[in-house]
C-alpha cells in the first residue's frame, strides 16, 4: 500500500514540473501567441491576441500592454529557429509557440543612374532555403522605355533585398499607317506618318483624291486630321472616302417598281431608258390594275413624277400603292387537279357578296372516271375567301390512289430575250416533297457583256406548290438597248381546254406587246407554254435556243402524249397584268385534236390489215 503511494506522488510532482516548464497550452490560455512572416531576416515576429482583461504580456525579456479583445504584434531577435515563451503579468498563464522562420524580401528596380523603387515583395522560408523571382523585362516609363538584362534571379534565406538594374533602350521612330477605304470599303490607297520618340506628330487627312480616274471626297464625319504622341502605341487608322458618281458613256436603265403599301408584294416593274447627258421624267400612274383585277391606287405622299439625271447612282425607285375595296359582288372559282397528270378532276365556284365571305370545304376524297382520288396533305380542310382578297381562283391537289407520288423532281425556268428571241438563262431547281418552292427572278440580268431588264407584268417572285403539275416557268426579258419594247407589257392567257378527252387548264399564250408607234396599231408577239414564240396559226417560229434540260412538263401544257391520262399542263401562273383571254379556238387545242384523229385512224387501219391477213392465212 505505502509503495502505491509513494509511486501516485511520484507521478503526480512529474505533472506539477512539466507544467511548470512547458506553461499553459494555447488552447486552455486566456490569449493565444501566433507566429507571423517577418519584415526583418534578423529577427522573428509574432501576435498576441488577448481574450482576457486588459493586461502586460511578458516575453523574452520584454514587456507589452495588450488591451482586452486587441492583438499586438511582437518581434524577438534572431535569425535562426526558436520557441519563445510568452506570460500573463496578472495570472502567470503562459503559452510557447515555435517561430514561423519565414521573412520577407523587398524587389527593388533600378532604373539608368537612378534610385531604386520598390517594385514588390516576396518572402522566403528557412526550409526553402532560397527562391527564384523576376521582373518584366521591359518597362516603359514615361515616354521612355527601359530594359533589364538579367530579370531573373534567386533570393536566399537572411537576404533582405534584390535589386535588378534596367538600362534605357535607344528608340526608334514610331511609324503610323493610314488606310483610305471607300464607302463600301474596298481599298483605294494608304500613306504613312512618324512620330519621333518622346515627340508627337500631326498627320493631315487628305480631303479628296483620284484612284484609276474616279474621284473620292473625305465622308461626312472623317476626321480631318490625326494627333498623336510616341506613348500611343496605335498602329493605324482607317478613313473613309465617298466616289464621285462617274459620268455613263452610254444610255442606261432605271426601273420604277409599283408595290402593294400593306405587303410588299410587287404589282409590276416598269423600265425607263436615261440618255446619255440627259434626264427623264416619270409619270407615276395615279391608279394600277393587277392581273387578278384588282385595283391600286397610288398611296398618299408617293410621287407622281420621278425625275432621274444622267450619272445619278440611284438606278431602282418604288413607289406605294394602296388596294381599292371593290363594291361589287364577285366569283371565286375552286379547281380540284390531279397532280400527276394535271387533270381537272372538279370545279366550283362561290359568289363573294360586298363586305362579306364565304368559306369551302375541301372534299377529302373524290372519284374521277373510275378512280379514288384523296385529298393532298398539307392544304387543310376549308378554303375560306374575304371580300377584298386579291386571289381569284383557289387551287386544291388530288393524288391518286396507287399513283406513286416523288419525294422529289425538277423545275426548269427560262429567261427569254424578247429582243433576240432567244433563251438567254435556263436554271434547274428542285421541289423537295410536301414544300412549295419559291422561284425569284431579278429585275435585271447579265449575261456576258449584255444586260437585260424583265419585262412589265411579271412578278419577281413565284410560289411553285409541290403538287402542281407544272415543270417549267418562263420569264420574259428585254435587252436595255431595245428602247423599242422599254414598255412592252406580258400578258399571261390562261384557258380550261379539252385534250384528249380531258379537261386540263394549261398557258395557251403569253402574249409580249409592245407599244404602237405612233398612228399604228401593237405587234403582238405570241410564246408558248414553254417560252417558244409561235405564229398566228400555233405552229412553232425558228429561233436560237440553247438545249433545255429535260423533265416533267409544267402545269402549263407542252405536249400532248400519246397516252390520254399523262398530259402535261400549267396550273400556277406567273401574276401578270390584266389581260382578255382569247375568244377563238386555241391553235394548241386544234393541233392536238388533228393529232388525236390522225392517231385513231392509223389504229383503225392497222388493225383491219391484220384482221384481213390471219383471214387469209386460215
Amino acid at each position: 500500500m505505502k509503495k502505491r503511494i509513494k509511486a501516485l506522488v511520484l507521478v503526480l510532482s512529474m505533472m506539477i514540473a512539466c507544467l511548470g516548464v512547458s506553461g499553459i497550452t494555447a488552447g486552455a490560455a486566456s490569449f493565444s501567441v501566433a507566429p507571423q512572416i517577418s519584415e526583418s531576416p534578423d529577427a522573428q515576429k509574432f501576435v498576441i491576441t488577448n481574450g482576457g482583461a486588459d493586461d502586460n504580456f511578458t516575453f523574452e525579456g520584454q514587456s507589452v500592454f495588450v488591451a482586452s479583445g486587441q492583438s499586438q504584434a511582437i518581434t524577438v531577435a534572431g535569425s535562426g529557429r526558436m520557441t519563445i515563451g510568452v506570460s500573463r503579468e496578472s495570472t502567470g498563464e503562459k503559452v510557447f509557440v515555435n517561430s514561423l522562420n519565414e521573412h520577407f524580401v523587398t524587389i527593388y528596380s533600378q532604373y539608368g543612374d537612378g534610385a531604386p523603387t520598390v517594385s514588390g515583395t516576396t518572402s522566403v522560408s528557412l526550409d526553402e532555403g532560397q527562391k527564384r523571382v523576376s521582373v518584366d523585362e521591359m518597362v516603359s516609363s514615361g515616354s521612355d522605355v527601359y530594359r533589364c538584362a538579367n530579370n531573373s534571379a534567386f533570393v536566399s534565406y537572411g537576404s533582405a533585398s534584390v535589386t535588378f538594374q534596367y538600362a534605357k533602350v535607344q528608340q526608334d521612330p514610331r511609324t503610323v499607317t493610314v488606310y483610305f477605304i471607300d464607302e463600301i470599303g474596298y481599298s483605294i490607297g494608304n500613306d504613312q506618318f512618324q512620330i519621333a520618340p518622346n515627340g508627337s506628330a500631326v498627320y493631315n487627312v487628305p480631303a479628296s483624291m483620284t484612284v484609276n480616274g474616279k474621284n473620292y471626297n473625305l465622308a461626312s464625319g472623317q476626321p480631318v486630321s490625326i494627333s498623336q504622341d510616341y506613348s500611343n502605341t496605335t498602329a493605324s487608322y482607317t478613313v473613309i472616302y465617298q466616289g464621285e458618281a462617274q459620268k455613263p458613256s452610254s444610255p442606261y436603265t432605271i426601273s420604277v417598281r409599283y408595290e402593294d403599301a400593306d405587303t410588299g408584294r410587287l404589282l409590276t416593274n416598269n423600265t425607263v431608258t436615261v440618255p446619255v447627258g440627259g434626264a427623264v421624267n416619270y409619270e407615276v400612274a395615279a391608279s394600277y390594275v393587277t392581273s387578278d383585277y384588282s385595283e391600286y391606287q397610288r398611296a398618299a405622299g408617293q410621287p407622281s413624277v420621278i425625275t432621274h439625271t444622267s450619272g445619278e447612282s440611284t438606278r431602282s425607285y418604288t413607289v406605294l400603292f394602296t388596294k381599292v375595296a371593290g363594291q361589287n359582288p364577285y366569283t371565286i372559282n375552286i379547281r380540284c387537279i390531279d397532280s400527276v397528270t394535271g387533270i381537272l378532276l372538279d370545279s366550283a365556284s362561290q359568289t363573294v357578296e360586298v363586305n362579306a365571305a364565304v368559306s369551302y370545304s375541301l372534299k377529302s376524297s373524290l372519284s374521277y372516271k373510275g378512280n379514288e382520288y384523296l385529298l393532298a396533305s398539307g392544304q387543310g380542310t376549308e378554303i375560306r375567301h374575304s371580300f377584298g382578297g386579291s386571289q381569284r381562283t383557289y387551287y386544291v391537289y388530288y393524288n391518286q390512289v396507287g399513283a406513286e407520288i416523288p419525294s422529289e423532281y425538277g423545275v426548269t425556268v427560262r429567261y427569254i430575250d424578247i429582243t433576240s428571241n432567244s433563251t438567254i438563262h435556263t436554271e434547274a431547281m428542285t421541289a423537295a416533297g410536301g414544300q412549295n418552292l419559291t422561284i425569284g427572278v431579278p429585275v435585271s440580268y447579265q449575261s456576258g457583256s449584255e444586260e437585260y431588264v424583265l419585262l412589265s407584268g411579271q412578278s419577281d417572285s413565284v410560289s411553285h406548290n409541290f403538287y402542281s403539275p407544272r415543270r417549267t416557268y418562263a420569264f420574259y426579258f428585254r435587252n436595255v438597248n431595245d428602247t423599242a419594247n422599254e414598255n412592252a407589257q406580258v400578258n399571261e392567257v390562261v384557258e380550261v381546254v379539252e385534250i384528249a378527252g380531258e379537261q386540263v387548264e394549261q398557258v395557251v399564250t403569253n402574249v409580249v406587246t409592245p407599244p404602237a408607234e405612233e398612228g399604228g396599231e401593237p405587234e403582238t408577239v405570241i410564246y408558248n407554254e414553254d417560252g417558244e414564240q409561235i405564229d398566228e396559226n400555233g405552229e412553232p417560229v425558228s429561233i436560237p435556243d440553247e438545249t433545255v434540260p429535260a423533265g416533267p412538263s409544267v402545269p402549263e401544257t407542252t405536249e400532248e402524249e400519246t397516252e390520254p391520262e399523262t398530259v402535261q399542263i400549267e396550273d400556277e401562273t406567273v401574276p401578270m397584268a390584266p389581260s382578255v383571254p382569247s375568244a377563238g379556238t386555241p391553235a394548241g387545242l386544234i393541233a392536238g385534236i388533228s393529232l388525236g384523229v390522225l392517231a385513231l385512224l392509223a389504229a383503225i387501219a392497222a388493225f383491219v390489215i391484220v384482221k384481213k391477213k390471219k383471214k387469209k392465212e386460215a
